[in-house]
């Protein structure tokens, strides 16, 4: 066999034993990520509302941020989204990461359990927050005469159900409290924080997201007060639901065959556990548990 081959064969066998592993994990927490995924949609509801409900004005309300900062203009938008985009895709890339590499800090399934769990709680504070109190927003196309800064309210029900994604995306005006590109960036930066094993990617990370709030402000998407108020509300979130976290995993997990049978989780291991997972039976299970504990 070839190398090209045997890499091949060996990164298959990999995401295999990880697949058995999370499988039991994904099986107990189902209900909390498809909640979390379908909360998406809500927000994406209330942020519709949101437009709907906005009163939009000549010039955005006087703002320190604006005053210290340059205005980057319509053409230079792009570079928060560029910005947002790179963390945001790396980030997802990284949560697979324990199907491919062999030393592993969390499960992908508890993880995201975890992750979608303070976005609907920060989501919950952010869909309160800018129902009760409508700011005119700042952006270009919400400001008075634009015809993207206002939508009318619709004849039916339905309508508030049937959300327009992308323009929401693109061409959203109303939500303001607090900024949505802020709090997703910094859930995923405590996330790796917490969980990723390369301190100079931490630190590549915060500068990212602390570079990523200043164009907010710049291209003017959002207030200063909108950035501000994510940057203590999602940490707070995030740690006041992490003291509730006790799964953990090991780097070096274990596979249990049989009764007394103990395995290190090493290459050969895994390899082991592969070949004989059609004769053997087998149980599995790692450091991480606690038969006490509380856990998402």
């Amino acid at each position: 066999m070839s190398p090209c081959g045997r890499a091949a064969l060996h990164l298959w066998r990999r995401i295999r034993l990880e697949f058995v592993v999370e499988l039991p994990l994904l099986r107990e927490r189902w209900k909390t990520i498809l909640l979390g995924a379908v909360f998406q949609y809500v927000h994406a509801m209330a942020t519709q509302l949101a437009h709907r409900m906005h009163r939009p004005m000549a010039q955005p309300l006087h703002d320190v941020g604006f005053d210290l900062l340059p205005e980057l203009g319509k053409s230079n938008e792009w570079v928060s989204e560029l910005i947002f985009t790179s963390l945001f895709v790396s980030f997802v890339l990284w949560t697979f990461s324990p199907f491919v590499f062999p030393k592993k800090r969390f499960y992908t399934a508890v993880l995201y359990s975890r992750i979608l769990t303070a976005l609907v709680v920060c989501q919950t504070l952010r869909i309160l927050s800018f129902t009760v109190t409508q700011l005119p927003a700042s952006n270009y196309h919400c400001r008075e005469g634009q015809v993207t800064a206002i939508r009318e309210m619709p004849e039916h029900w339905w309508g508030h159900v049937a959300v327009d994604l992308q323009r929401q995306a693109t061409h959203g005006c109303g939500d303001l409290i607090f900024s949505s590109h802020t709090t997703f960036a910094l859930v995923g930066a405590l996330t790796y924080t917490e969980f990723g094993t390369h301190n100079a990617t931490k630190v590549i990370t915060w500068l990212a997201v602390a570079v990523l709030s200043v164009l907010i402000v710049a291209s003017r998407k959002h207030y200063s007060v909108d950035v501000l108020i994510a940057w203590y509300v999602v940490p707070l979130v995030f740690w006041t639901l992490s003291r509730r976290w006790t799964t953990k995993r090991n780097v070096t997990d274990g596979v249990l065959l049989g009764e007394g049978a103990y395995l290190v989780n090493s290459e050969s291991a895994a390899e082991l556990q592969v070949r004989t997972l059609r004769t053997l039976p087998l149980k599995l299970t790692s450091w991480m548990c606690d038969t006490h504990i509380w856990i998402l």
